[in-house]
Formats: C-alpha cells, structure tokens, sequence
C-alpha cells in the first residue's frame, strides 16, 4: 500500500472520529452546558480569527506549498526555508496587528449594540488569530512531508476532546466565564505546541535562512504570489464564516449560537467531501502536471458520481431525521428545520459537483479561479446584508446556501469552458428523482413518540429504501460494491 493511500486511509478514519467528537460537542454538551449567547460568542471568536489567520500571514502558507519541494533538502534543513516562511508570516501578523488595533473601536462599535459580550472580548482575536497563523504553516509542512496523521489527530481529536473538557469544567464552576474563554484560545496553543514538538522529532528544521541563498528575484516571485493566493484563501474561508460575522451585526449573540448548530447539522453533508478532497488533490495535481485529461476527467466524474451518491444518503438521513434529533435539544434550539433544511440543498449540491477546486487551483488557470472566487465573495457579503436585516438566521442560511450554488456554478462554467469536460450524467438525473423521491416519502412517514426510536425507524427505512433502488437502477459504482460482496457474501449481488 503506498504512503499516500495508506495515510488517507488513516485521515478518513481521524476526521470521521474527529466528527463523532465534534458533534457530541456541538449536538449534546455545548447545547446542554452553555448559554446560547456564549455558544455564538465562540463561534465568532473563532470565525474572526479564521479570517485575521488567513490575511495576516500574506500567503505564507501557499507560498510553502507551491515553493517548499524546490527548496527541500533533509541534510541541509531544507535550507531554512521553514524560517524563511515564519519570519514572513510574522511580519505580516505584526503588520496587521497594529491596524487592528488602531481600528479596534470601530470593530466594536459594529457588533457592541447586539453582541456586546463579543465587543468585550474581542482581544481574544489577537492571540487566536496568532495561533491560527502558525497551526495553518506548520500544517502545511507537515503535509509537505508526506506526515498529514498526526497533525490531523490533533486539530481533529485532541482539540475537539479538551474543547469538551473545558466546557465540562465551566459548567461545574471549576472555571470562571473569563477562564473558560481564556481557555478556549489555549486550546490552539496546546494544539501549536504539538505541532511545533513533532515537527522536531520527525525533521531538523533550520529557522535561519540565508536571504542571498533564496536571492531577491525569487522572493519577490513568491511575495507575488502569496498576495494573490491570499486573495483566494481569504474569500474561501470567508465563504464559510463571514455569515456569522455578519450575523451578530443584526442579531443576538445567542441566535448566531443557536444557528450556528442548525448550520453544523446542515454541513454534515459535507463530510465525505472533506476527507475525499485531501486524498484527490495530490492525484489531480499530478495529472494536471502530466497534462492527462484522461486521468483528470476520470477523477472529476468519478467523485461527482460518488460524493453526489453519499451526500444523497445523508441529505435524506439529516432532514428525515431533522425533527426528533431536535428533541434531544433545548427549547430554544428547536423549529430550526428549515435552515438545516436550505443549508444541506447547499452542501448537496457542492458534494454533487466533485473535485472541481482542486482542477482550477491546481492548473495554470488558478488566477481565473481566484477572480471566479472573489466575485461570489463580494455577491454573498452583499446577499448577507440584504437578507439578514429582514429574515435573520433564516437569511444567512439562504444567503450561505446561494453562495455556494453559484460558486459551484460558476466552476462548473469554467471547467466546461476551458477544458471540455463536465461531470454529469443520466445517474446523475437518476440520482435527483431518487433523492427527491426517497426524502418526499421520509418527511411523510409517521413520527412515533420516542424520539430515538423514531430516529432508528425513519433513518432505517429511508436507508434501505434509497440504496436498493439505487442498487437496481444500477447508480452504485463497482469500487463501492466489491467492500459489500466481500463482506457481506450472504448476499445475492
């Protein structure tokens, strides 16, 4: 089995491990812990900072990642070029530090009318945005170095499991509220520090670099570069967090909480997607490289295929499922299907339209990608501030859900255009009347009056009912099927 297989293998294991944990989190014991208003102040902690992580560092990841192999040399410490990557991401969190703070009662002054506790804490952004920087760099070295487990492991598991701890604690009065957010940032310490130990056991990496050794025109090549990538990172990341952003502009702290677990329940879908595209991207790059369009239309038609015919199954076992899952929760959690329901169309369809990122960003092309990306950005901040003021979380959902369709549009635009190849098919109109068909008929089903025991019987039933026919009209692929005739040889396949 060859390294690359053998550790997505071991990734798809840590990040499904890693979900179960989240979504005992996020599901049972934050809800059940926490005040909703210190759920959203959490959640928009973390997605500012997500935001400052991406901007600060000016591309310093993607420089590592487009650069680092013409600089790697075990020996020699590759040449300090980990150094050399630091120092520049340094530089730009210094340089962003001083205009946030220079702009820091602005900031504040947006959010202090509906989310005045986030107006409070906002100094937290400095030191998370800190840590988030360097976890994003030394993550990426790591994959650099074929070493993508462990570093999973801890941002997946360790993060997630002490994230619960602390909750734990805050609710038994073992910490205080200012504490427990103080220890929500040093969760991305600890997770920094254990980047930061293994990297030293698996590699001598020099932190000094000979600025003459990597010459000015080089330099200023990857400067370039890493400002346009930013470009993308940021507009990328924005997709997925500028909505609780703008949220607790217009709403309470505790509603972004309350939505914020709607939106985990409806991008559950997406999952698969996620733990696919680690595996994918590295086997696209290279046909790209090779220029095989046979390889390359192979792996965009297959993982539309499959992730469309996975997301299918969870769409229908999410919103089938929706109204006794939410039983389990609060009051206040409650008649949130909808959303759940409009943020899943969203992720069904980014599952549907495959590995479509990693053929743009991986292709001389990825300038085109960037402007394609930047432009939904621009149109989904401007559908959050036209739609949140009048349908609230229900309009960030919406908001959220449009963005996507038309980014995965307008890729699909691309693709089609610059490379002649799309990946849909008859299954794929099969695929739509079967899921149409399967959920229309789970809605429908009768609820019974325990809540687990309903979820058992929908989930079951809708199940069954989507892979047999799916199996009939012949919608499951072979390398899905020979796991099954292995398996389950009982069977009559």
């Amino acid at each position: 089995m060859g390294i690359v297989q053998r550790q997505g293998i071991l990734n798809t294991i840590v990040v499904y491990t890693g979900i179960l944990i989240g979504f005992i989190n996020l599901l049972y014991v934050q809800p059940m812990f926490l005040k909703e208003e210190e759920i959203g102040l959490t959640r928009v902690l973390y997605s500012f900072s997500g935001i400052l992580s991406v901007l600060m560092p000016l591309g310093a990841a993607n420089i590592l990642v487009r650069y680092f192999p013409q600089y790697k040399k075990d020996e020699e410490g590759h040449n300090g070029f980990l150094g050399f990557v630091l120092l520049y991401a340094l530089v730009g969190f210094i340089f962003f530090s001083v205009i946030l703070y220079l702009t820091r009662d602005y900031i504040t002054a947006v959010y202090v009318k509906q989310s005045p506790l986030f107006a409070k804490n906002f100094w937290f952004v400095f030191p998370l945005g800190l840590y988030l920087t360097f976890i994003q760099i030394l993550n990426i070295y790591c994959f650099s170095l074929f070493k993508s487990v462990a570093p999973s492991i801890f941002s997946e598991i360790v993060v997630r499991a002490l994230n619960i701890l602390i909750v734990i604690l805050y609710h038994y009065n073992y910490l205080t509220f200012d504490q427990f957010i103080q220890s929500f940032t040093y969760l991305y310490a600890v997770n920094l520090l254990l980047l930061v130990i293994y990297i030293y056991t698996i590699s001598k990496p020099k932190l000094f670099f000979n600025p003459v050794f990597f010459g000015k025109e080089n330099r200023v090549v990857m400067y370039r570069y890493g400002m346009v990538m930013t470009i993308a990172a940021i507009a990328s990341l924005g997709l997925k967090s500028i909505d609780s952003i703008i949220l607790a502009i217009y709403v309470l702290l505790k509603d972004v909480g309350i939505y914020s677990i709607a939106l985990f329940i409806g991008l559950f879908i997406e999952t698969p997607l996620n733990s696919l595209d680690r595996i994918a991207s590295a086997r696209m790059a290279a046909a790209i490289s090779h220029n095989n369009q046979k390889e390359i239309k192979d792996i965009y038609h297959k993982s539309s295929n499959n992730l469309f015919l996975i997301g299918g199954l969870l769409f229908i076992g999410v919103n089938t499922c929706i109204t006794p899952l939410f039983s389990f929760l609060k009051e206040s959690y409650r008649g949130n299907e909808l959303i759940v329901l409009v943020v899943s169309l969203g992720a069904l369809f980014n599952m549907a339209s495959g590995s479509n990122t990693s053929i743009i960003f991986n292709s001389d092309h990825h300038k085109k990608g960037i402007y394609i990306l930047g432009g939904v950005f621009i149109f989904l901040v401007g559908l959050l501030f036209l739609l949140v003021p009048q349908y609230g979380t229900l309009g960030a959902a919406i908001a959220v859900s449009t963005g996507t369709f038309a980014y995965n549009f307008g890729k699909f635009v691309f693709i089609k255009k610059h490379y002649k190849m799309q990946p849909f098919s008859i299954a794929s109109l099969k695929l739509v009347m079967l899921i149409g068909g399967v959920a229309a008929m789970g809605i429908y089903l009768p609820h019974l009056e325990n809540a687990f025991v309903d979820i058992l019987y929908r989930g079951s039933i809708v199940s069954i009912a989507y892979l047999s026919i799916a199996y009939f009209w012949k919608l499951i692929p072979e390398e899905l099927l020979k796991p099954a005739r292995k398996y389950m040889p009982f069977i009559n396949w």
